[in-house]
């Protein structure tokens, strides 16, 4: 939602000449509809420090609904240090991997959102 960030983070691309190879959009993550039928999505939703955790099961029963209706036939990445309400995407992982994320333990979830 962050244009500021959405800055700093095409900045850190221009530095590994990725600028120009994605797709850069400032928008609340259930209002935008990917450009293409089938794509990888890669995401690192918030982990518990700036959201109490009551929003955050919300935060994530709206990724289920995004992801069901906007992105069937994609790929989705999602590293998540919330390990209690990642469940609440009600989709079973293809794949998953924990490890830590400096002191954090977090998930790496793959999720094949079928068509």
């Amino acid at each position: 939602i962050s244009e500021e960030y959405v800055n700093l983070a095409i900045n850190n691309a221009k530095t590994l000449d990725l600028d120009t190879k994605i797709r850069w959009h400032t928008s609340a993550f259930k209002d935008f509809k990917p450009p293409r039928e089938r794509g990888i999505l890669i995401m690192n939703p918030p982990y518990n420090k700036r959201l109490k955790q009551d929003k955050l099961k919300e935060f994530y029963l709206m990724l289920h609904d995004t992801l069901k209706k906007h992105y069937r036939g994609y790929r989705a990445y999602i590293l998540t240090g919330d390990i209690e309400n990642y469940r609440s995407i009600h989709l079973r992982p293809s794949a998953e991997l924990e490890f830590y994320n400096g002191p954090i333990k977090v998930k790496f979830l793959k999720y094949l959102i079928k068509r």
